[in-house]
């Protein structure tokens, strides 16, 4: 989900959204991933349904400012976690242990079939 503050509003009915959750956690292979700011995403952290599915101890940080954040909970604090990243880069925070990573970073020209 790419926005979850606009993919809510979208829907007619929010607890379609609390249902598709609550199906996502009886499989152990599905996933929903949210793609949004910092804040926007911490302001549904108390909700049902966030807590039903997702961990602050797991999840992707994209770029410099993990030390700076206060969503993400991680326990190896270093020297490595303050370094100014390269665009391309950020943390996997996986069972509270941060680790830097390269990420894919895909920008496609102008007229790609990728532009949809």
């Amino acid at each position: 989900i790419y926005g979850i503050e606009k993919y809510i509003k979208a829907l007619d009915n929010p607890k379609v959204f609390e249902d598709l959750c609550q199906s996502v956690k009886k499989y152990e292979k599905m996933s929903i991933v949210i793609c949004d700011t910092n804040k926007k995403i911490k302001a549904y952290t108390f909700e049902v349904w966030f807590q039903s599915i997702f961990s602050l101890s797991d999840g992707i940080w994209y770029g410099n400012g993990i030390t700076e954040q206060g969503l993400l909970k991680y326990s190896n604090y270093s020297k490595e976690l303050s370094l100014r990243l390269p665009k391309n880069m950020g943390y996997v925070v996986e069972e509270d242990t941060a680790v830097l990573c390269k990420l894919i970073d895909y920008s496609g020209k102008a007229g790609d079939d990728n532009d949809q």
